[in-house]
Protein backbone atom coordinates (compact mmCIF):
# COMPACT_ATOMS: atom_id res chain seq x y z
CA UNK A 1 0.00 0.00 0.00
CA UNK A 2 1.33 3.40 -1.16
CA UNK A 3 0.63 6.43 0.85
CA UNK A 4 2.98 8.38 -0.61
CA UNK A 5 1.39 9.86 -3.99
CA UNK A 6 -1.58 10.24 -5.25
CA UNK A 7 -3.26 8.68 -8.78
CA UNK A 8 -2.93 4.74 -8.54
CA UNK A 9 -5.90 3.14 -8.70
CA UNK A 10 -8.61 3.31 -6.51
CA UNK A 11 -7.07 1.05 -3.33
CA UNK A 12 -10.11 -0.83 -1.28
CA UNK A 13 -9.13 -1.08 2.98
CA UNK A 14 -11.19 -3.40 5.13
CA UNK A 15 -12.88 -1.22 7.99
CA UNK A 16 -11.71 -2.62 11.06
CA UNK A 17 -10.97 -5.98 9.17
CA UNK A 18 -13.38 -7.24 7.37
CA UNK A 19 -16.49 -6.79 9.89
CA UNK A 20 -19.04 -8.51 7.50
CA UNK A 21 -17.01 -12.15 8.44
CA UNK A 22 -15.59 -11.54 11.84
CA UNK A 23 -15.38 -9.47 15.13
CA UNK A 24 -14.09 -6.03 13.95
CA UNK A 25 -10.76 -5.04 15.16
CA UNK A 26 -9.53 -8.55 15.65
CA UNK A 27 -6.51 -10.16 13.93
CA UNK A 28 -9.07 -12.86 12.79
CA UNK A 29 -10.67 -9.94 11.20
CA UNK A 30 -7.50 -8.30 9.91
CA UNK A 31 -7.11 -11.48 8.10
CA UNK A 32 -10.11 -11.61 6.74
CA UNK A 33 -9.39 -8.49 5.11
CA UNK A 34 -6.26 -9.57 3.09
CA UNK A 35 -8.06 -12.56 2.32
CA UNK A 36 -10.83 -10.59 0.18
CA UNK A 37 -8.09 -9.03 -1.47
CA UNK A 38 -7.93 -5.74 0.60
CA UNK A 39 -5.02 -3.30 -0.05
CA UNK A 40 -4.88 -2.11 3.72
CA UNK A 41 -6.75 -2.26 7.10
CA UNK A 42 -8.21 0.76 8.90
CA UNK A 43 -7.81 0.12 12.56
CA UNK A 44 -8.60 2.18 16.11
CA UNK A 45 -5.62 2.86 18.93
CA UNK A 46 -7.49 3.78 22.26
CA UNK A 47 -5.18 4.02 25.34
CA UNK A 48 -5.43 1.95 28.49
CA UNK A 49 -5.38 3.42 31.58
CA UNK A 50 -1.69 1.85 32.22
CA UNK A 51 -0.61 3.80 28.77
CA UNK A 52 -0.48 0.54 26.44
CA UNK A 53 -2.33 1.40 23.47
CA UNK A 54 -4.71 -0.79 22.76
CA UNK A 55 -7.06 -1.80 19.22
CA UNK A 56 -10.52 -0.94 19.92
CA UNK A 57 -13.23 1.79 18.41
CA UNK A 58 -15.36 2.95 21.24
CA UNK A 59 -14.09 4.24 23.72
CA UNK A 60 -15.85 2.00 25.97
CA UNK A 61 -16.04 -1.79 26.26
CA UNK A 62 -19.95 -3.08 26.22
CA UNK A 63 -20.55 -3.30 21.92
CA UNK A 64 -17.60 -5.25 21.69
CA UNK A 65 -16.38 -7.44 24.27
CA UNK A 66 -17.51 -8.99 27.96
CA UNK A 67 -16.26 -6.24 29.52
CA UNK A 68 -17.90 -3.22 30.47
CA UNK A 69 -16.52 0.62 31.72
CA UNK A 70 -14.19 2.59 30.05
CA UNK A 71 -11.25 1.29 28.09
CA UNK A 72 -9.12 4.73 29.25
CA UNK A 73 -10.22 3.26 32.92
CA UNK A 74 -9.05 -0.34 32.69
CA UNK A 75 -5.63 -1.65 33.07
CA UNK A 76 -3.94 -3.68 29.94
CA UNK A 77 -4.09 -6.55 31.99
CA UNK A 78 -7.98 -7.02 32.84
CA UNK A 79 -8.40 -5.76 28.90
CA UNK A 80 -6.48 -8.95 27.65
CA UNK A 81 -8.76 -11.05 29.60
CA UNK A 82 -12.30 -9.95 27.97
CA UNK A 83 -13.43 -11.86 25.24
CA UNK A 84 -13.84 -9.62 21.98
CA UNK A 85 -15.23 -12.22 19.56
CA UNK A 86 -18.29 -14.26 21.03
CA UNK A 87 -20.85 -11.32 20.31
CA UNK A 88 -20.24 -11.88 17.00
CA UNK A 89 -20.21 -15.72 17.10
CA UNK A 90 -19.22 -18.62 19.25
CA UNK A 91 -16.50 -19.80 17.19
CA UNK A 92 -14.64 -16.19 17.52
CA UNK A 93 -15.04 -16.68 21.22
CA UNK A 94 -10.85 -16.92 21.94
CA UNK A 95 -10.58 -13.70 20.11
CA UNK A 96 -9.48 -10.75 22.59
CA UNK A 97 -8.15 -7.01 21.36
CA UNK A 98 -4.51 -7.04 20.01
CA UNK A 99 -2.60 -4.36 21.31
CA UNK A 100 -0.72 -1.83 19.19
CA UNK A 101 2.52 -3.27 19.46
CA UNK A 102 0.87 -6.66 18.26
CA UNK A 103 -0.55 -4.92 16.00
CA UNK A 104 2.58 -3.60 14.56
CA UNK A 105 3.92 -6.93 14.47
CA UNK A 106 1.52 -8.63 12.46
CA UNK A 107 1.59 -5.87 9.84
CA UNK A 108 4.87 -5.82 9.37
CA UNK A 109 4.91 -9.72 8.24
CA UNK A 110 2.66 -8.81 5.24
CA UNK A 111 3.90 -6.38 2.95
CA UNK A 112 3.10 -5.14 1.06
CA UNK A 113 -0.42 -5.04 2.50
CA UNK A 114 -0.62 -1.80 5.00
CA UNK A 115 -2.91 -0.05 7.28
CA UNK A 116 -3.95 3.62 8.12
CA UNK A 117 -4.17 4.11 11.52
CA UNK A 118 -6.96 6.15 13.43
CA UNK A 119 -5.77 7.76 16.43
CA UNK A 120 -8.80 7.52 18.06
CA UNK A 121 -8.22 8.58 21.59
CA UNK A 122 -6.52 12.62 22.43
CA UNK A 123 -3.19 12.09 23.26
CA UNK A 124 -1.92 8.88 20.92
CA UNK A 125 -1.17 10.41 17.54
CA UNK A 126 2.49 11.09 17.87
CA UNK A 127 3.05 7.86 19.86
CA UNK A 128 1.91 6.01 16.82
CA UNK A 129 3.78 8.07 14.42
CA UNK A 130 7.07 7.20 16.42
CA UNK A 131 6.37 3.72 16.09
CA UNK A 132 5.45 4.18 12.10
CA UNK A 133 9.26 5.48 12.08
CA UNK A 134 10.87 2.75 13.43
CA UNK A 135 8.58 0.20 11.71
CA UNK A 136 10.16 -1.95 8.62
CA UNK A 137 6.89 -1.49 7.19
CA UNK A 138 6.84 2.47 7.00
CA UNK A 139 6.62 2.29 3.74
CA UNK A 140 2.72 1.08 3.81
CA UNK A 141 1.15 2.93 6.81
CA UNK A 142 -0.35 5.89 7.54
CA UNK A 143 -2.56 7.43 10.12
CA UNK A 144 -5.73 9.22 10.17
CA UNK A 145 -7.81 10.98 12.99
CA UNK A 146 -10.83 13.27 13.37
CA UNK A 147 -9.06 15.13 15.66
CA UNK A 148 -6.82 17.59 14.12
CA UNK A 149 -4.69 18.19 16.71
CA UNK A 150 -3.65 14.26 16.44
CA UNK A 151 -2.66 14.84 12.85
CA UNK A 152 -0.14 18.06 13.67
CA UNK A 153 1.26 16.03 16.90
CA UNK A 154 1.95 12.97 14.86
CA UNK A 155 3.56 15.29 11.82
CA UNK A 156 5.51 16.91 14.36
CA UNK A 157 6.62 13.65 15.57
CA UNK A 158 7.24 12.21 12.63
CA UNK A 159 6.87 14.39 9.63
CA UNK A 160 7.31 11.40 6.82
CA UNK A 161 4.49 9.95 8.21
CA UNK A 162 1.25 10.41 5.70
CA UNK A 163 -1.19 11.30 7.75
CA UNK A 164 -5.04 11.78 6.60
CA UNK A 165 -7.52 14.48 8.28
CA UNK A 166 -11.30 12.43 8.83
CA UNK A 167 -14.39 14.42 8.09
CA UNK A 168 -18.35 12.95 8.91
CA UNK A 169 -20.92 12.19 7.10
CA UNK A 170 -22.23 15.72 6.97
CA UNK A 171 -19.68 18.27 5.28
CA UNK A 172 -17.65 21.28 7.37
CA UNK A 173 -18.93 24.45 7.55
CA UNK A 174 -15.34 25.71 6.54
CA UNK A 175 -13.19 24.60 3.00
CA UNK A 176 -11.94 21.01 3.33
CA UNK A 177 -8.44 21.94 1.82
CA UNK A 178 -8.02 25.15 4.09
CA UNK A 179 -8.61 22.35 7.29
CA UNK A 180 -6.49 19.83 6.10
CA UNK A 181 -3.62 22.24 6.08
CA UNK A 182 -4.18 23.93 8.93
CA UNK A 183 -2.93 20.74 10.68
CA UNK A 184 -0.34 19.77 8.25
CA UNK A 185 -2.47 16.99 7.24
CA UNK A 186 -1.47 15.09 4.13
CA UNK A 187 -4.97 14.31 2.77
CA UNK A 188 -8.62 13.31 3.75
CA UNK A 189 -11.12 10.98 4.26
CA UNK A 190 -14.21 12.49 2.51
CA UNK A 191 -17.51 10.96 2.52
CA UNK A 192 -18.22 9.89 -0.82
CA UNK A 193 -21.73 11.21 -0.40
CA UNK A 194 -20.47 14.46 -0.55
CA UNK A 195 -16.96 14.54 -2.39
CA UNK A 196 -17.20 15.81 -5.66
CA UNK A 197 -15.46 16.37 -8.66
CA UNK A 198 -14.57 19.97 -7.76
CA UNK A 199 -13.22 19.07 -4.34
CA UNK A 200 -11.47 16.25 -5.90
CA UNK A 201 -9.76 17.67 -8.45
CA UNK A 202 -8.46 21.10 -5.79
CA UNK A 203 -7.10 18.23 -3.52
CA UNK A 204 -5.21 16.33 -6.22
CA UNK A 205 -4.25 19.84 -7.55
CA UNK A 206 -2.34 20.48 -4.05
CA UNK A 207 -1.07 16.97 -3.23
CA UNK A 208 -3.47 15.67 -1.31
CA UNK A 209 -4.88 12.36 -1.10
CA UNK A 210 -8.30 11.83 -1.46
CA UNK A 211 -9.83 8.96 0.66
CA UNK A 212 -14.16 8.23 -0.23
CA UNK A 213 -14.94 7.20 3.53
CA UNK A 214 -16.49 4.11 3.74
CA UNK A 215 -17.77 2.34 0.35
CA UNK A 216 -19.81 -0.80 0.67
CA UNK A 217 -21.54 -1.54 -2.53
CA UNK A 218 -21.24 -1.33 -6.37
CA UNK A 219 -22.75 1.86 -6.64
CA UNK A 220 -20.10 4.02 -4.20
CA UNK A 221 -17.46 2.19 -5.50
CA UNK A 222 -18.16 3.60 -8.95
CA UNK A 223 -18.82 7.15 -7.90
CA UNK A 224 -15.24 7.06 -6.51
CA UNK A 225 -13.54 5.57 -9.49
CA UNK A 226 -15.47 8.34 -11.68
CA UNK A 227 -13.41 10.98 -8.99
CA UNK A 228 -10.62 9.19 -9.32
CA UNK A 229 -10.12 8.89 -5.72
CA UNK A 230 -7.57 7.42 -4.24
CA UNK A 231 -8.47 4.99 -1.45
CA UNK A 232 -11.51 4.17 0.87
CA UNK A 233 -12.12 1.80 3.54
CA UNK A 234 -14.97 -1.01 3.30
CA UNK A 235 -17.37 -2.67 6.12
CA UNK A 236 -17.53 -5.38 3.12
CA UNK A 237 -14.15 -5.67 1.43
CA UNK A 238 -14.80 -8.94 -0.95
CA UNK A 239 -17.98 -6.78 -2.34
CA UNK A 240 -15.58 -3.45 -2.56
CA UNK A 241 -12.71 -5.15 -4.38
CA UNK A 242 -14.72 -6.78 -7.06
CA UNK A 243 -17.04 -3.67 -7.40
CA UNK A 244 -13.36 -2.24 -8.06
CA UNK A 245 -11.90 -4.44 -10.20
CA UNK A 246 -15.03 -4.83 -12.39
CA UNK A 247 -15.51 -0.74 -12.75
CA UNK A 248 -11.66 -0.35 -13.31
CA UNK A 249 -11.88 -2.91 -16.73
CA UNK A 250 -15.11 -1.59 -17.72
CA UNK A 251 -13.66 2.18 -17.82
Amino acid sequence: MDWSSTGHRLRIGGHRGAPDVAPENTFSSFEAAVAAGADYVEMDVQRTADGTLIIIHDATLERTTNGEGPVAQTQLVDLLRLDAGSWFGERFARQRMPTFEEFMSWVETRAPFGAVIEAKAAGVGAEIAQAIGRSSAREHLAICSFRPAEIQAAKEAQPDVPCILLFHLRPPSEDPVALIRSCHGDGADVAWQWLDEDLCTRMHHAGLLVGGGTADDERSVNRLLALNADFVASNYPRIAVGARDAGTVAR
